[in-house]
């Protein structure tokens, strides 16, 4: 079941991170919004969405669920453009931070899987036989 308040909040969130909208047609689009919102929640404020290892890094299925309501409803993103938070310049404060840390590179989703993988797997949390077993070949 979709959640209207959640959908308008994930949408303002993207409006401030720069997002004209959501296109889920495209899949390097959705891959961006999937890191872009893993990568500030582990910076920033939560938004609640649960992520697990899936084959391009962290995945959320309930932010994809929300990420399509969205887009099958443009006047549920269109109509959180002013929408104001609880803690507001706060939570800007947060969100234009990640942003402009990420710069120009917030919708390259080869960068974005990359350092949302990074955060999702402490380097010191890596064996380092598992690494050398996958990155050698076997002789």
């Amino acid at each position: 079941m979709v959640d209207s308040d959640k959908c308008k909040i994930l949408s303002k969130v993207l409006i401030e991170l720069g997002f004209p909208s959501v296109d889920m047609s495209d899949f390097d689009k959705r891959l961006s919004y999937q890191k872009i919102i893993y990568i500030l929640q582990n910076n920033g404020p939560s938004l609640g969405y649960g992520y697990n290892w899936y084959i391009r890094g962290p995945y959320s299925p309930k932010l994809t669920e929300d990420l399509f309501s969205i887009f099958e409803d443009e006047i549920i993103f269109n109509n959180s453009k002013s929408l104001k938070f609880k803690a507001n310049s706060e939570i800007l404060k947060k969100i234009h931070s990640v942003r402009d840390r990420i710069g120009g590179r917030i919708k390259d989703p080869i960068f974005l899987e990359i350092l949302a993988s990074m955060l999702y797997i402490p380097l010191s949390a890596l064996n380092l036989s598992a690494v050398v077993f996958f990155i050698l070949p076997t002789q």
